[in-house]
């Protein structure tokens, strides 16, 4: 639209530096001359101004300096939108880019990954053993393993067994390999002895007979911490003739009198306190040579606790019978190894070797009676007290 002097007589007098000379004088000179020129311009209309009636064009005055173009400003802002697009597209292209090469990166890792436990793994220290399997426990095995395939077997699946002290049962006990190699597929079902039973004559009981071995007792299966029920079975069907007390319905006495425990695997209280239903007494002796020979003499059976790096490794229970009347050895049944059992041994060794020693003898009538009141009471005691707690907890809630 043109301009017009009546527009830039509008502007503020600060403005008047940016009007032509001629309109700073008509402000400060004649003020009739400046309201004829006014007046003039004022009935100008706009087709005369722009010289489109009169046939001619009049040339439009460029903006002034410091007067608001509202074009100019709609062009920044247009400028700095389609800027500011741009820099969001780069950053979208940028950031689409990070993912693809993000996403590519993942797909190899998880490649790798995958084609890593596609390759079978193999322990460092022998590849005969199973990958992951203890340290200690593979050096115990790889000088073993050409014994026999049952050993093989073991080491292939070392990471099968709940504790290494399974596995280390078939290493110091040949005898004992078939159940190891067994137990990671057996069930814990116990069944009764089979064997021919003659009172005065003791049987050879092993723990890790599959007959009971499998089941649990404290936090081992029976077959490598049930020595104590093993040997207190033995010494039953010798003096009573008796099978029908194995070393699993010991073990499940002992069990729930809460008797499972110390490092024999089966406390010495529970051969004092909880065994009178069983028609059997336990009586402590000194362990001494002189005690146990004149007890082994008069055909009692002794029941001892040795202690570790003694007769084997680990501490456990043993039977010892019938002293001999030339030499004065005795007969060891220790439910824990074959070869301890193999051979007689000097009552003072067994002496030196043992914590606790008792003499197992058939209770009397009456201490059988008494012995299995004692366990009814404690029985119905138990059972009144789980009772109790429950009607207060029922009274509770």
């Amino acid at each position: 639209m043109p301009y017009s002097d009546r527009d830039y007589n509008s502007y503020p007098q600060h403005y008047d530096r940016y009007q032509p000379q001629h309109a700073q004088r008509n402000r400060s000179g004649n003020g009739s001359r400046r309201r004829r020129q006014t007046s003039q311009t004022h009935h100008r209309s706009h087709s005369q101004y722009s010289g489109h009636r009169g046939g001619h064009n009049k040339r439009r005055r460029p903006p002034r300096r410091g007067y608001y173009d509202p074009r100019h400003n709609n062009n920044h802002t247009l400028q700095l939108i389609i800027i500011v697009a741009l820099i969001i597209l780069l950053l979208f292209a940028i950031g689409s880019c990070m993912r693809s090469i993000n996403m590519a990166q993942t797909r190899q890792d998880q490649q790798r990954q995958q084609e890593e436990e596609e390759q079978p793994k193999e322990n460092p220290q022998d590849s005969r053993v199973a990958y992951g399997a203890d340290e200690n426990i593979t050096n115990e095995l790889s000088p073993v393993l050409d014994r026999s395939e049952k050993l093989q077997q073991i080491a292939q699946n070392a990471t099968s067994y709940p504790d290494d002290r399974i596995i280390e049962l078939a290493v110091n006990e040949p005898a004992a390999i078939d159940f190891v190699a067994q137990y990671p597929r057996a069930n814990k079902d116990t069944s009764g002895y089979t064997g021919t039973v003659t009172q005065g004559t003791y049987p050879a009981l092993y723990d890790w007979d599959t007959s009971w071995g499998n089941m649990d007792y404290g936090d081992l299966p029976l077959g490598v911490s049930g020595s104590g029920p093993t040997a207190l079975s033995i010494a039953y069907m010798g003096l009573t003739g008796n099978s029908d007390q194995t070393p699993a319905t010991i073990a499940n006495l002992a069990l729930q009198n809460s008797m499972a425990t110390g490092d024999s695997g089966t406390s010495a209280d529970f051969f004092t306190q909880d065994i009178g239903d069983l028609g059997l007494t336990c009586t402590g002796i000194d362990a001494n040579k002189e005690s146990i020979t004149k007890y082994l003499a008069a055909n009692t059976p002794i029941l001892a606790e040795v202690k570790a790096d003694t007769l084997t490794t680990t501490a456990h229970w043993i039977l010892a019978t019938n002293a001999d009347k030339n030499t004065g050895a005795v007969t060891v049944f220790d439910p824990t190894s074959t070869s301890v059992s193999s051979h007689a041994w000097d009552p003072g060794t067994i002496a030196a070797s043992a914590d606790i020693v008792f003499m197992v003898k058939q209770a009397s009538a009456d201490q059988a009676t008494q012995g299995q009141s004692d366990q009814a009471a404690a029985t119905n005691q138990q059972s009144t007290t789980t009772q109790g707690q429950s009607a207060k907890q029922g009274s509770t809630q």
